[in-house]
């Protein structure tokens, strides 16, 4: 063996005792390598398992059913009564009795109030016996006629004396009736002209602020009062001056009569007895006509409800006058109630008069009902907006006057179509796409919108019916995204099939 004994050489056994050390080193250095793989590979496996773990993206979503939308046009207004009618006494008169107050329900022909009747049922008890005169007169002379050249023409005389005298006591009667009468205008017209002198001087009080409005208020009514009385009291002395006449009338008659049978004159006795019939018939149908106008004025002294309605103001109190000057009451036909809008021209050609439409009252809770359009005015307002109105049924009342509307027309409507909720259409520059799941994946899919009213929104392209659509948690998905759908919203919720 030769032994190389070179500076620096290291013996044999040190060159072995390092290979075998370098080759235990790199053994413990491949053991680590391969260790470190090993942990590396359970790393990732690790990271995979979690990665295969998370939660799915929660979305809600339903099935594309067949569905109607509708986008309305909303306009205010307020409801009004379908009539409103001023009821006025065609008498003047005291009120006796009141039947019914503001509110109230009336019926046509129900009596409202009742006027003091005393008056007119004296005139129409001296008519009657004016009447009952008339009558005597004309068998007086229809007698006279019968009897002119008969054998009874003392009896005719003798009769005729007597009607002469009853005309006479009849007459001083009338006379008393018609001085009264001319008594009561007399005190009338005082009466009158003191009220005129008393509301001249309220009327000037109050025009320099001496007085209030309700003293000047009372003096008018007190002069409206006086001017009744007098217009009674002229009535009522016309009809004594009429009676009175008659009586005249009857009694020249009668005396002519008289004359004629006591002299015997008997050609000229028919013809004037015949006369004679004619006059007292003709008077007596004076007096008939005047009887009708009478009893016409008794039974006004009822007045009658002319419509169905609801009082909506009352002016009669009892013991109060009422004249036709002022209405005693009004009211307003609340069984149907309108509502009047103005419309832009954008809606006017798209609406027709009987078009049913839904009008939303606020004041009973958001209530909805159904009117119809009665009227299109033709051309527009100042406003350039043409007004329409809307009558809506009110049978239980509930609508009342003046209540706000909320009058909804429908300005474009879709049926059939693919509806769905306006909040699960989404947007970007390339344009509108929603979410359908295939699979348990979301896809984007563009879509084409149609009729919008801003809570559901017509697809008229895009989507088919029997798609899942995303209506809820679609705003950060991807496309392909794995997604998790939950309990969505039903079709009546969304709106969509209804």
């Amino acid at each position: 063996m030769i032994i190389n004994k070179r500076r620096g050489a290291l013996p044999l056994h040190f060159h072995l005792k390092a290979a075998a050390l370098a080759g235990v080193v790199a053994f413990g250095a491949l053991g680590a390598a391969l260790s470190g793989c090993s942990a590396l590979t359970a790393a990732n496996a690790e990271d995979s398992a979690q990665a295969a773990a998370a939660p799915l993206t929660a979305v809600e979503a339903l099935t594309v059913e067949r569905g109607e939308i509708k986008k309305e046009i909303v306009y205010a207004g307020k409801l009004a009564p379908n009539a409103t009618l001023s009821v006025v006494s065609k008498l003047s008169g005291k009120i006796t009795d009141v039947y019914a107050d503001v509110g109230d329900r009336v019926r046509a022909g129900d009596i409202l109030l009742k006027l003091d009747e005393q008056d007119i049922q004296s005139q129409l008890d001296q008519i009657d016996a004016q009447i009952h005169q008339a009558d005597q007169g004309v068998v007086t002379a229809e007698n006279a006629l019968n009897s002119v050249t008969g054998g009874q023409y003392q009896a005719q005389v003798l009769q005729q004396e007597t009607s002469l005298e009853n005309y006479d006591k009849q007459l001083e009667n009338a006379q008393i009736a018609l001085d009264n009468a001319a008594l009561a205008i007399a005190n009338a017209g005082r009466t009158l002209e003191n009220a005129q002198r008393d509301y001249d001087n309220a009327k000037s009080l109050y025009e320099s602020g001496a007085v209030a409005e309700n003293d000047l208020t009372k003096a008018e009514f007190a002069k409206n009062q006086a001017q009744a009385a007098y217009e009674q009291a002229q009535n009522a002395l016309a009809q004594a001056q009429v009676g009175y006449d008659q009586l005249v009338f009857a009694k020249d008659k009668a005396a002519e009569s008289l004359a004629l049978t006591r002299g015997r004159i008997v050609s000229d006795s028919t013809r004037q007895a015949s006369l004679a019939v004619e006059q007292a018939k003709a008077s007596r149908d004076v007096l008939y006509v005047q009887r009708e106008t009478i009893t016409k004025n008794l039974s006004e002294t009822q007045l009658e409800s002319p419509i169905s309605g609801v009082v909506n103001i009352c002016n009669a109190r009892a013991g109060e006058f009422v004249s036709p000057q002022a209405p005693a009451f009004v009211l307003v036909d609340l069984d149907r109630v309108n509502v009047e809008v103005s419309v832009s021209e954008l809606l006017i050609n798209k609406i027709r008069t009987g078009d049913q439409i839904d009008v939303i009252i606020h004041a009973l809770g958001g209530a909805a009902y159904k009117g119809e359009i009665v009227t299109i005015s033709p051309s527009a307002d100042q406003t350039s907006l043409f007004p329409v109105k809307i009558a809506i049924d009110n049978p239980d009342g509930i609508l009342r006057s003046g209540m706000f509307a909320e009058v909804r027309f429908i300005k474009e409507h879709s049926e059939g179509a693919v509806v769905l909720p306006r909040g699960c259409v989404l947007s970007n520059s390339a344009g509108d796409y929603v979410y359908v799941v295939r699979d348990g994946l979301a896809y984007k899919a563009p879509v084409t919108t149609g009729v919008d009213n801003g809570k559901e929104v017509e697809i008229t392209e895009g989507l088919t019916f029997g798609e899942q659509v995303v209506v809820k948690g679609g705003t950060n998905l991807s496309d392909g995204e794995a997604v998790n759908v939950v309990a969505g919203p039903d079709a009546a919720a969304s709106g969509v099939g209804a």
